[in-house]
């Protein structure tokens, strides 16, 4: 589920841009169903992020997805998009 949402954010930037709402809102959270019913799906942006993945120049983002069930973590995936 996280990696799922990853992957759909990866593609949004890549066909959308840097800028689109979906990548620079603020938090996200989705409450799943059906089989996941239960968990819980959190994204976040820290805009701008500055740190050693962020290339000397460059503009970036850091999403993380996390997902929880019943309060304890799954699974967490955090990334960086540039802007050059």
């Amino acid at each position: 589920m996280a990696q799922a949402r990853a992957e759909y954010l990866l593609a949004v930037r890549r066909n959308r841009g840097y800028a689109d709402p979906e990548v620079s809102s603020p938090p996200r959270v989705e409450n799943l169903n059906g089989n996941f019913t239960g968990y819980t799906r959190t994204t976040t942006v820290t805009d701008p992020f500055v740190g050693p993945a962020c290339p000397a120049g460059a503009t970036c983002k850091q999403l993380a997805v996390r997902v929880d069930e019943g309060g304890r973590a799954r699974a967490e995936i955090s990334f960086v998009l540039v802007d050059y």
